[in-house]
C-alpha cells in the first residue's frame, strides 16, 4: 500500500488566479485526425465521422480537375469532395493533387485524356509518354514521363489555376505538394516497373509551381529536399507507426535525404545535396503531418504499439495524421475497445499544440476608460506550435455572460507562432470601454481566428464557455467618471431660449404623463417632486422623437437627488443634435461589404437632476431601460434600420430597433449619441438573387447573425440547437430568469447559456429524453418549428393560435412529420416559416442551414 510521506504545497501568490487544467481531448483547428473528405462506399455522403476531427483530406486527380483542357470542374470537385458539407461542420480541407494513384485497374490513368494525347505527341510514342505498370507490390496505373516539357508547362498552368481558386479560401487548411510519384508521395516503386523518378532539377520545377502560386497557405512535402529546406516547407510522414520506416524519415530530417545522390545531375556532389536537404527544425515554422502506416491505424494504436506511436509523435513533432486515421473508429464496432479509445485520446492530447493557461494576474478594480495589464503564464504541453498568426485577446463579460464587444483587446505584441513546447509569459492589454456600466465583470481570454474575429482555439483549462472564450476571474469596474463642479456651484446654463421650463406635469393618460417638447428647445426641466411622485411613466416627445422614463428610472433619479442632500429641484432632459458626432463615426466605420448609412435623426442625450442652485447631476446608467423612439428618413429600408450608439471612435454599437411606420424604437440603458442607421451587410457567397438574401440581410442588420470570416456567410453550414436558441432569443428580445430549468450539458459560462436559460424558462425549448439539451447537435427543421411556435405563444400570452386549414395527419402518416411536431409544423407552414425544399419536399427531419435559419427568423419577426 502506498503511504503519504510528505505534502508539497503548490506555490500560491495572493491576487493571482490559477485556472484549473482540463485533460479533455480538444478538437482544435489544424491539428488532430484528418478524415477522408469522401470515402464512398465505406461511408455515405453527408455522414459525419465518429471521432472528432478538424480536417479532411481531398486527394484530387488531375483527370477529374481538368477533364477538358482549360476547363476546370471546380463545381464537380467541390461537390464530390463535399466542400460545402465539411465547411458547414467547421472542418477544413487538406488538398493534394495526384497524377498517379495505383489501383487494381491496369487500364486507368489519373491524368486527363487530352494531356495523355499531348504527352504521346510530344514524346513521339506511347512509351515515351510514360510508363504503364502492373505490379504485385504497388498495383497498376500510368506514371507519366515527368521530364517532358509539355507536362511541366501544363502543370504550371494547372497549379496556377488551383492557387487562384484556393490560396485565400478559408475552407482550405494546408496544401500537400503531391503531383509527383505514386499517390503524390515523391517515389515510383519499383522503378524498373514504374519508371524512374525524376531528378531533383526537374522535381524542383514542379515544387516551384506551388511556391509561385500559393502565398497564403502552408505547403508541405513527403521528403526533405533542398528546395523544401530553403523554402521553409512542412513535411509529412506517410508511414507513421512503422518504427523502421519512421526512423529512416527522421534520419532524413536530421542528416538529409540519404538517397538524394541517385537523383542529382552528373557532376553534382551527393554529399552537398544531402547536406542541403537537412531540416531538423522544420517543425518550428511549418507543419509535421502524415498518416498511419499500411492503411490500418489500429496497428499503431493498440496497447502493444501506442508507446512507440507516442515516441514517434514527440520526435517528429506531429500536428496531424490522415487520411489513414481512426476518424471512423467507434467503440464496440470493428474490434474497437474502450482501451483503444483511451489510447486514441492520449495520442490526440499529445500531438499538435495544447495551450494551458497556468496563472493570471491583474488589478482587482478599474475604471471605465482605463487600460490595464493582464499578466499571464502559459505552457504549450503539445509537441508543436500553432503555425498561423492568430492574436491572443482578452475581454469582459457582463453578469449575463454576454461579451462586451468593445472590450475585446488584442495583444499585438504576442505571437503564438513562437510558442514551441514549453513555458511562456505574456502581458496582455485590456481596454475598459468608456461608458461601461459599473459592476462586476468576468475576464475572458481567447485566441482569435482572423477569418471570423472570434476565438477559435480551445484552451486546456476549465471555464470554456462553448464559444472558445475561456472564463477567468472577475474584475470590479467603476463606471465612467463624470467631471463635477465644487459643491453648490451652478453648472453652465444653456441660453434661456433653449430651455423649456415646465411648471406642472400633464395629467397621465394610459399610464403615462407626456410632456410635449416645444420647438427649438434643447433642454426640458420639470419639477422633481412631481416627477418622482408620479408613480407612472414620464414621456418627453415631439414629432417623431419620444423618450419614455419608466418608474424604475424615476426612482433612480430620486436616489441621485437624495445622495446630493437636495430638496426640490428639477428633473431635466437634454437633447442636442448629434449629426456631427454621428458623421465622425460613420466616416470610419463603413467598408465595401459592411455599409452604414444615416437614415434618420441623431441626438446626443442627457438625463439627470438639477438642484435649486443650478447644480446638475447626470444619470449615466439606467437599471430599467428607457424607451427611445427616433424618426426614420423617408425612403429608408425599414428591414435594415436600427438605432445605434455612436461612440465617435470605432464602429456604431447596435442597440436595437423595431421599425413601424416612420419611426424606429429601441430600449437604451445608458446615454450617448444615438442615431437611426441602416446597415447593409454584403457577403461574397450570398448573391443578390439568393433565395434567402433578404432574410440574411435583415438579420445581419439586426446583428442576430454574422459572417464567418473572409466575407463569407456560408449559407449551407448546419446550425446547432444552441446557435438557433441564441438567434431566437436575440430576435425575440427575451430575458433569462433565475428559475429557468438547468441542463447538465450547458456550462454556466457558455456563451449560449443565457439564451438557453431564457428560452427554457418560457418553455420555448426543452431537453432530450435523457435530460440533456444537446447544444452541439444540429437542429432539425421540425425542432426549429416547435421552438418558433412556442416563442410566438410566449410573445402573445393568452392568444389562441389560429387552427391550420391543412391536414397534419397526412404528413404524420406519411412519416414526414413526427407526431410531437405536427401542430408546430402546420403553424410554420401556414405562416411561410417552413417551405418545401427542391427535390425533397418538406424534409422536417432535415438539418437547418444558416440560410434557412435566417429566413425562418426574418419571417417570424414579421408575423
Amino acid at each position: 500500500m502506498l503511504t503519504v510521506q510528505a505534502l508539497v504545497e503548490q506555490p500560491f501568490e495572493a491576487g493571482v488566479y490559477y485556472p484549473r487544467e482540463s485533460f479533455d481531448v480538444l478538437n482544435n483547428p489544424y491539428t488532430g485526425w484528418v478524415a477522408w473528405a469522401r470515402d464512398v462506399p465505406k461511408k455515405a455522403l453527408g455522414e459525419p465521422y465518429a471521432q472528432s476531427h478538424s480536417m479532411v483530406y481531398a486527394g484530387i486527380s488531375w483527370r477529374e480537375l481538368e477533364p477538358v483542357k482549360g476547363e476546370f470542374d471546380w463545381a464537380g470537385i467541390e461537390e464530390k469532395y463535399q466542400f460545402a458539407y465539411w465547411a458547414s461542420l467547421g472542418k477544413k480541407i487538406n488538398l493534394r493533387i495526384v497524377m498517379d494513384t495505383p489501383t487494381s485497374d491496369p487500364a486507368h490513368k489519373d491524368i486527363p485524356d487530352w494531356l495523355y494525347d499531348e504527352l504521346v505527341e510530344a514524346a513521339g510514342s506511347a512509351d515515351g509518354a510514360g510508363k504503364w505498370y502492373d505490379s504485385s507490390e504497388i498495383g497498376a496505373g500510368f506514371a507519366p514521363n515527368y521530364n517532358l516539357p509539355v507536362l511541366l508547362e501544363a502543370h504550371e498552368r494547372m497549379i496556377g489555376a488551383l492557387a487562384a481558386r484556393y490560396d485565400e479560401d478559408p475552407r482550405i487548411a494546408y496544401v500537400q505538394i503531391g503531383s509527383l510519384g505514386h499517390w503524390g508521395e515523391f517515389h515510383n516503386y519499383p522503378e524498373p516497373l514504374s519508371g524512374k523518378f525524376p531528378n531533383v532539377a526537374v522535381s524542383d520545377r514542379y515544387v516551384q509551381h506551388y511556391l509561385d502560386g500559393f502565398k497564403h497557405k502552408l505547403l508541405g512535402m513527403r521528403k526533405p529536399f533542398p528546395i523544401a529546406a530553403a523554402s521553409g516547407l512542412g513535411l509529412f510522414n506517410d508511414v507513421f507507426g512503422d518504427k523502421g520506416s519512421t526512423e529512416s524519415w527522421l534520419s532524413w530530417i536530421r542528416d538529409g535525404w540519404s538517397d538524394i545522390g541517385l537523383y542529382i545531375e552528373p557532376g553534382e556532389s551527393a554529399a552537398e545535396a544531402q547536406a542541403a536537404s537537412k531540416m531538423p527544425d522544420f517543425w518550428k515554422t511549418s507543419f509535421s503531418g502524415g498518416e498511419f502506416t499500411s492503411g490500418n491505424p489500429l496497428l499503431s494504436l493498440a496497447d502493444g504499439s501506442i508507446v512507440e506511436s507516442l515516441r514517434e509523435a514527440r520526435l517528429s513533432h506531429t500536428s496531424w495524421l490522415g487520411p489513414s486515421a481512426p476518424a471512423d473508429y467507434e467503440v464496440g464496432k470493428g474490434g474497437i475497445t474502450q482501451d483503444i479509445q483511451e489510447n486514441m485520446d492520449t495520442f490526440r492530447k499529445t500531438i499538435g499544440y495544447r495551450y494551458v493557461l497556468n496563472a493570471v494576474k491583474h488589478d482587482g478594480e478599474a475604471a471605465a476608460g482605463d487600460q490595464i495589464e493582464v499578466k499571464t503564464q502559459w505552457t504549450n504541453k503539445g509537441v508543436a506550435p500553432f503555425y498561423y498568426d492568430w492574436p491572443v485577446a482578452v475581454a469582459l463579460a457582463d453578469a449575463d455572460g454576454r461579451v462586451v464587444a468593445s472590450s475585446v483587446t488584442k495583444a499585438s505584441g504576442v505571437d503564438i507562432r513562437g510558442w514551441l513546447p514549453g513555458d511562456y509569459e505574456a502581458t496582455l492589454p485590456l481596454d475598459i470601454p468608456t461608458g461601461l456600466a459599473s459592476g462586476e465583470y468576468r475576464v475572458l481570454v481567447g485566441i482569435l481566428d482572423p477569418d471570423t474575429g472570434k476565438p477559435g482555439i480551445k484552451l486546456a483549462i476549465e471555464g470554456d464557455r462553448g464559444d472558445d472564450w475561456s472564463a477567468l476571474d472577475t474584475i470590479r469596474i467603476a463606471g465612467t467618471a463624470v467631471p463635477t463642479s465644487p459643491p453648490g456651484s451652478p453648472q453652465p446654463t444653456p441660453a434661456a431660449d433653449e430651455v423649456q421650463q415646465v411648471a406642472s406635469l400633464p395629467a397621465p393618460a394610459g399610464g403615462k404623463s407626456t410632456v410635449a417638447i416645444a420647438a427649438g428647445k434643447t433642454e426640458v426641466r420639470v419639477p422633481a417632486d412631481a416627477a418622482f411622485g408620479l408613480g407612472e411613466s414620464l414621456v418627453f416627445a415631439d414629432g417623431g422623437f419620444s423618450l419614455e422614463l419608466h418608474p424604475g428610472v424615476l426612482k433612480q433619479l430620486a436616489a441621485l437627488r437624495a445622495a446630493g442632500g437636495w430638496q426640490g429641484g428639477e428633473l431635466y432632459v437634454v437633447r442636442r443634435p448629434g449629426v456631427e458626432a454621428a458623421a465622425k463615426t460613420l466616416s470610419a466605420a463603413s467598408t465595401a461589404t459592411a455599409v452604414y448609412r444615416q437614415a434618420g435623426d441623431a441626438y446626443e442625450l442627457e438625463l439627470g437632476v438639477r438642484s435649486a442652485a443650478g447644480v446638475k447631476k447626470p444619470l449615466h446608467q439606467f437599471d430599467e431601460g428607457l424607451k427611445l423612439t427616433l424618426k426614420l428618413a423617408e425612403g429608408a429600408d425599414r428591414a435594415l434600420a436600427g438605432i445605434y450608439a455612436m461612440p465617435g471612435v470605432g464602429v456604431p454599437d447596435y442597440v436595437g430597433g423595431e421599425a413601424k411606420g416612420d419611426v424606429v424604437t429601441a430600449t437604451v440603458n445608458h446615454f450617448s449619441v444615438y442615431a437611426v442607421l441602416v446597415f447593409d451587410r454584403i457577403y461574397d457567397d450570398v448573391p443578390a438573387g439568393h433565395w434567402a438574401a433578404g432574410g440574411i440581410k435583415s438579420l445581419s442588420a439586426k446583428h442576430i447573425v454574422q459572417g464567418v470570416g473572409n466575407n463569407r456567410f456560408e449559407p449551407l453550414r448546419a446550425v446547432t440547437r444552441a446557435e438557433f436558441a441564441t438567434m431566437l432569443v436575440q430576435a425575440a428580445g427575451l430575458a433569462a430568469t433565475a428559475d429557468a430549468p438547468a441542463f447538465p450539458d450547458i456550462p454556466a459560462e457558455a456563451y449560449y447559456a443565457f439564451a438557453v436559460r431564457a428560452a427554457a424558462a418560457l418553455g420555448i425549448l426543452r431537453g432530450r429524453d435523457d435530460g440533456r439539451f444537446g447544444p452541439s447537435d444540429p437542429i432539425t427543421r421540425q425542432e426549429a418549428a416547435v421552438m418558433l411556435l412556442r416563442a410566438y405563444e410566449a410573445a402573445h400570452p393568452g392568444e389562441a393560435v389560429p387552427a391550420s386549414t391543412l391536414d397534419g395527419s397526412a404528413f404524420v402518416e406519411a412519416g414526414q412529420i413526427a407526431p410531437w411536431a405536427e401542430q408546430a409544423a402546420l403553424f410554420a407552414i401556414d405562416r411561410g416559416l417552413l417551405n418545401g425544399l427542391p427535390g425533397v419536399g418538406l424534409a422536417p427531419a432535415g438539418i437547418v442551414s444558416r440560410a434557412q435559419a435566417a429566413a425562418m427568423l426574418a419571417r417570424w419577426l414579421s408575423i
